[in-house]
């Protein structure tokens, strides 16, 4: 082979890596963004539409429990009849840990979906979320909690 088609050929390659890794850190950056645009949209007050897989009943005089997720790290909300409070840490992907959490202390008629709800909270590990639905979920099972954004 002639020097000048070898150049070429160098010349070819060098081209072809440089498009692959331009190629690669735009797609990166693009999956970096997207994560953190999920993760910022989790900031919002959230309602409960279900847990573990079946729509949620809330009994007479109790409320639908919501969450507030604040970016400072803490949490908020009704369970249905007492108000909780906590702290999360989330990794900027999808990553959610709840901790440090209590609540007010009503006895109320029905607590089964107040405690199943709270219970849920505790083993919480990451999340998806879809437009205005957020998933809770433990490792890779079946969403615990679903909610969906309040506006």
């Amino acid at each position: 082979m002639d020097s000048s088609k070898t150049t070429n050929l160098l010349k070819l390659g060098v081209g072809l890596v440089a498009i692959i890794l331009i190629t690669a850190c735009q797609q990166r950056a693009v999956l970096s963004d997207a994560k953190n645009n999920e993760s910022s949209s989790l900031y919002s007050k959230w309602q409960l539409i279900e847990l573990n897989g079946s729509a949620v009943e809330v009994a007479a005089g109790l409320k639908t429990p919501v969450i507030t997720i604040e970016k400072a790290g803490r949490i908020s909300g009704n369970a249905s009849c007492n108000n909780f409070f906590g702290s999360f840490e989330t990794d900027g992907s999808f990553r959610l840990k709840f901790s440090k959490m209590g609540s007010t202390m009503m006895a109320c008629n029905d607590m089964s979906l107040e405690r199943e709800f709270l219970q849920k909270l505790e083993v919480v590990d990451n999340f998806t979320l879809r437009g205005d639905t957020l998933s809770l979920n433990k490792a890779r099972m079946a969403p615990l909690p679903r909610l969906v954004r309040v506006r």
